[in-house]
């Protein structure tokens, strides 16, 4: 990984170098960027998981809080 890192900055850093060897060589080392898109995609995923996991506790908290008010409604009715 280190070596693609430095790899990456030379072929980033060198000013002489014009824009299709600059390609030619990224394509040869095999250094490609990440498409803007698949970044969001995985971004947009880590979110949705997120979100998926608060939905599940709050319908947990939801179905305590509903089991509750239940018995507190069962015991306030045999009480009066």
């Amino acid at each position: 990984m280190a070596r693609k890192n430095y790899l990456d900055r030379l072929v980033r850093n060198a000013e002489r170098m014009d824009k299709d060897t600059f390609r030619a060589v990224r394509k040869g080392l095999g250094t490609k960027k990440k498409s803007k898109s698949k970044k969001r995609a995985k971004k947009n995923q880590r979110q949705i998981n997120a979100l998926a996991d608060q939905l599940g506790q709050l319908t947990q908290q939801v179905s305590t809080l509903t089991s509750v008010v239940s018995q507190d409604r069962k015991h306030t009715s045999l009480s009066a």
